[in-house]
């Protein structure tokens, strides 16, 4: 072999320093993916979870402008509703208390006596839950499961 040709091929493989500055890119490059990942997750998360108050809570905190929601169960025999005026009051109760709600929608076929509801939007001076459009939430009733615990055998 010639002088040339060793010193070519010595040129052609990368020597300890230029390995490790590769590593370093890589991990840095690692890292960084990771790090947006991770915000993602975090960040996406914060838009999903809701807290809910119970009734104590939103008239302990009393009337406001600030847009909260509140849980409870629908009382039946206190719903009513107007088909002209698209107007329905109903109230929402829970261990905590009674809370009269009303809403300028159509009559939704889940409201019922008993049924799960999250509602949605602002607690007003005269103590009535006015809900925003669309913010009333009713859980799916659980007559699937009765059933199927019914039917089920020991």
């Amino acid at each position: 072999m010639t002088d040339m040709s060793i010193a070519s091929q010595a040129e052609a493989r990368p020597g300890p320093a230029r390995n490790k500055a590769k590593q370093t890119k890589f991990l840095v490059g690692g890292l960084v993916v990771v790090l947006v990942i991770g915000y993602l997750i975090v960040s996406s998360m914060g838009g999903a979870t809701q807290y809910y108050l119970t009734v104590a809570e939103l008239k302990t905190q009393g009337p406001s402008n600030r847009i909260v929601r509140v849980s409870g169960l629908v009382d039946g025999d206190s719903i009513q509703y107007d088909a002209r005026s698209l107007r329905l009051q109903f109230d929402l109760v829970d261990e905590s208390g009674r809370l009269s709600v009303v809403h300028y929608d159509v009559l939704p076929d889940m409201l019922r006596d008993g049924a799960d509801a999250v509602v949605e939007g602002k607690f007003r001076d005269d103590g009535v839950f006015e809900v925003n459009p669309n913010g009333l939430l009713l859980k799916c009733p659980s007559k699937y499961e009765e059933a199927a615990t019914a039917t089920a055998q020991p």
